[in-house]
């Protein structure tokens, strides 16, 4: 496994699926240097911005300082690319509030900066201005459960941002304490409910150790978003007892939430995670679950599992799989010569070649502009109330279609990810 450090060179590297790989791979770290989107920006001077759509999307990902948004916007304003304009929006809408006010008149000046991503950044600013308590902060934060409890589907404040930007701002404060957060999660008998999910959001933020044994049980319940921000609060805290209370019950637990424990365990990037997946692939017998133990492996860039997860292509056949765009960057980075290497690359950017065709043509098909979320109009708010922020935050459009980048960001459709 590498750090952040060890892959920052690849962003730049010649080929784009390995760029594509080391993008991805930094980002499950939820890294802290704010050089890396330097390099990403780098990267589409160097390489057209086209070629650098996945990296980008991972990028949403990577600190944004002051100094790279106007470089952001002029590649904003310069592409035609739908999808990289949506790809740059996301990066936008992080943008610090600091940051946020320096270029105040610059990201509203241009036509390309999405309004919910405006919006987005004005909710983060006037919160900042607020200063408000931790306590006052976990009063909005239960709020925004409440209303986003009596929602339908993805509630319209989750896609404005509202929880995210009030876990930043509570993260900062010791309220509630860590104990209470790991004993509301020991003790609440909600799994999936939104202020459930906000708590493993909050621990995970926070590195709380002690909340990991509580965060596991809700990867049983089979939720994919549950499942997603568990895995994700896992990854944060990084607790090697979440790895073993993984590996344990994972004997037990009938296939269907097998998916969500691998899904947990690869999210966390420790040695012991590398010896608890090649264990459970030599135990599993299902095809199905053996893929995806075998792409946790390469998700995680583990060399000793390179042999592992040969074994099972070789046993299992290639086609359809789709393994190869894991497992290929990841043996080049590890300079491990693959058999038939050269006919591996070679068809792994093939593939890739027809994956942006048939994402052009989609576009083309779409027709211009058609992406909904860039077609998105938030409400501007008269006035920030204290403590409801929640109310601030609205949107005009309709729901984002089900064959539209999901708004979470992982470059999948809507249906296939947070619509699911």
């Amino acid at each position: 496994m590498w750090s952040v450090k060890d892959l920052k060179p690849y962003l730049l590297h010649d080929k784009k699926f390995i760029r594509d790989y080391a993008a991805f791979y930094i980002a499950q770290f939820r890294p802290t240097d704010s050089d890396l989107l330097s390099l990403v920006i780098e990267g589409v001077e160097r390489f057209g911005a086209v070629n650098q759509l996945h990296v980008l999307r991972h990028a949403f990902w990577y600190p944004i300082a002051a100094a790279h948004v106007p470089q952001l916007v002029e590649i904003l304003n310069e592409t035609t690319d739908d999808d990289v304009a949506l790809a740059i929006n996301w990066i936008l809408a992080e943008t610090p509030a600091e940051a946020f006010a320096a270029h105040d008149e610059l990201l509203r000046g241009s036509r390309n900066v999405a309004p919910w991503a405006i919006q987005r950044l004005k909710n983060r600013e006037q919160l900042s201005h607020l200063k408000l308590s931790g306590a006052e902060l976990w009063a909005e934060l239960q709020e925004l459960a409440s209303i986003c409890n009596q929602a339908d589907a993805i509630p319209q404040e989750i896609e404005a941002g509202a929880d995210a930007i009030l876990l930043t701002e509570l993260a900062k404060h010791n309220f509630p304490t860590s104990d209470e957060i790991t004993q509301q999660l020991r003790d609440s008998t909600a799994f999936g409910s939104w202020l459930d999910m906000f708590l493993m959001d909050l621990a995970g933020r926070r590195r709380l150790s002690s909340a990991a044994p509580e965060i596991v049980r809700r990867l049983a319940i089979g939720h994919e978003l549950v499942t997603q921000r568990a895995a994700f609060a896992l990854g944060q805290i990084g607790e090697v007892s979440a790895v073993h209370a993984i590996q344990s019950q994972y004997r037990d637990l009938p296939i269907t939430s097998r998916p969500a424990f691998i899904a947990g365990l690869q999210q966390i990037r420790l040695p012991q995670t590398e010896t608890a997946l090649l264990a459970l692939l030599n135990e599993e017998s299902d095809l199905t679950l053996k893929q995806n133990i075998c792409n946790g492996l390469c998700i995680l860039g583990s060399k000793v599992g390179i042999d592992q997860v040969l074994k099972e292509v070789e046993n299992q056949g290639e086609d359809g799989w789709g393994v190869n765009t894991l497992l290929v960057p990841m043996a080049v980075i590890h300079g491990v010569e693959l058999p038939n290497a050269e006919e591996k690359i070679s068809g792994l950017e093939t593939y890739l070649a027809q994956q942006e065709e048939q994402r052009l043509t989609m576009r083309r098909f779409d027709g211009p502009h058609s992406s909904a979320m860039l077609k998105a109009r938030m409400a501007t708010p008269s006035k920030l109330k204290a403590p409801a922020m929640v109310d601030t935050i609205r949107r005009e459009s309709g729901k984002v279609g089900r064959n539209d980048p999901c708004s979470c960001g992982s470059g999948k459709k809507y249906k296939k990810c947070c619509g699911n």
